[in-house]
C-alpha cells in the first residue's frame, strides 16, 4: 500500500468527492490522472502546482503512482483508494482553492484595448495559427483579420454577442454552433464557451444584467454534446470556478494585473491549445459587455 498526500484541491473537486462515494479512472496522460465518479463529475490528479476548480495537486516531490486505465476507486471521507494498484491519496491536509477566493475586485469596467492587446500578444508568440482566436480577435477589431472570416462562425459569434441578455434563449443554437467543436479531451469551441461564461459571470454587475437565464441556455446546449471533462469545466467557469493560469491571464487582459511574459508562457502550456481558446472567450466575454456588436 502506498500512501500519498494532497496539497491542494479545487473547490468543485472537493465537493465531487464529499458527494460521491466511487468512480473510475478514465484516462491517464503526460499531466495527470482522470477520475470519473458516480454522479458524472470529474476529478484530475496531477503534480502541478497550478489551482484549477477540477484538480487535486499531489506533493511534486513524491513519485506519481502509476495506476490502471479503467481502474476503480472507492473514496472514503478524506481518502481515495485505488482498488488495483494498492494507493491511498488522503486528503484532509489539503488546502482548497477557489478562483473567487483569488480573483481581485474592480472598480471600473475594463479597457477593450488592454484585452486586445494581450489577445495580440498572445497570438505572436504562436508558431501557428489557432482559428477561434484569430475569429475573435477579427471579430473584435476587423483590422486585425488574418484570413477571410468563417461565415457560421462570425453569424454565431455575432448572435452570442449581440442577445446574451436581451434574449438569452435566442443564444442556444449559436452556442451549439461550438459545441464538441475541435478535438480532443476540451474541443476547441468548448474552451471559447468555458472563458466566455466566467468573462459575463465576472464582469456583469458592471452593467447591471442578470446571468443565470444565460447560464441555464448554456447548460442546455452542452448536455450530453461534448465530452464530460468538457462539461464540468464549462459548468465550474459558468460560476466563476477557472483555472489560476486562467485567472492570471484574466486579470491581465482587464488590467487588474501588469502584464508578465510569465503569464502567456502559462497559458500556452495549458492543454494543446485550450489556453489560447479559453482567452479568446474571456476577450469575446469582455467585448460582449462592451456592448458592441
Amino acid at each position: 500500500m502506498k500512501l500519498l498526500n494532497a496539497l491542494q484541491i479545487g473547490l468543485c473537486a472537493a465537493e465531487n468527492l464529499s458527494k460521491n462515494r466511487s468512480g473510475e479512472v478514465i484516462g491517464i496522460t503526460s499531466k495527470g490522472i482522470f477520475l470519473k465518479l458516480t454522479d458524472g463529475s470529474i476529478v484530475f490528479i496531477s503534480p502541478n502546482r497550478y489551482g484549477n476548480p477540477l484538480t487535486l495537486n499531489l506533493d511534486t516531490q513524491t513519485e506519481f503512482p502509476s495506476v490502471s486505465p479503467g481502474e476503480s476507486i472507492h473514496l472514503g471521507e478524506y481518502s481515495i483508494h485505488f482498488d488495483i494498484s494498492s494507493i491511498i491519496i488522503q486528503t484532509k491536509a489539503a488546502t482548497i482553492y477557489s478562483s473567487k477566493k483569488s480573483s481581485k475586485p474592480m472598480s471600473l469596467p475594463p479597457d477593450l484595448k488592454q484585452t486586445i492587446h494581450f489577445l495580440s500578444i498572445l497570438r505572436s508568440r504562436l508558431g501557428r495559427s489557432v482559428d477561434l482566436l484569430d475569429e475573435v480577435l477579427a471579430f473584435m477589431d476587423e483590422s486585425l483579420a488574418l484570413n477571410p472570416p468563417d461565415p457560421e462562425s462570425r453569424l454565431a459569434l455575432e448572435k452570442m454577442v449581440r442577445y446574451a441578455f436581451v434574449s438569452p434563449a435566442t443564444c442556444l443554437h449559436p452556442i451549439r454552433f461550438f459545441v464538441g467543436r475541435g478535438r480532443g479531451l476540451t474541443p476547441s469551441g468548448d474552451d471559447l464557451l468555458m472563458g466566455w461564461i466566467y468573462a459575463l459571470g465576472h464582469l456583469v454587475g458592471f452593467k447591471d444584467q442578470k446571468i443565470e437565464q444565460l447560464r441555464q441556455v448554456l447548460f442546455q446546449a452542452i448536455e450530453n454534446r461534448t465530452t464530460t471533462i468538457s462539461l464540468n469545466l464549462i459548468k465550474a467557469s459558468a460560476y466563476g470556478e477557472i483555472d489560476e493560469r486562467l485567472l492570471h491571464a484574466f486579470e491581465t487582459m482587464i488590467g487588474l494585473n501588469p502584464f508578465h511574459e510569465d503569464t502567456v508562457q502559462e497559458v500556452l502550456e495549458w492543454g494543446s491549445s485550450s489556453g489560447i481558446e479559453a482567452c479568446a472567450g474571456m476577450g469575446l466575454g469582455i467585448f460582449t459587455l462592451n456592448g458592441f456588436v
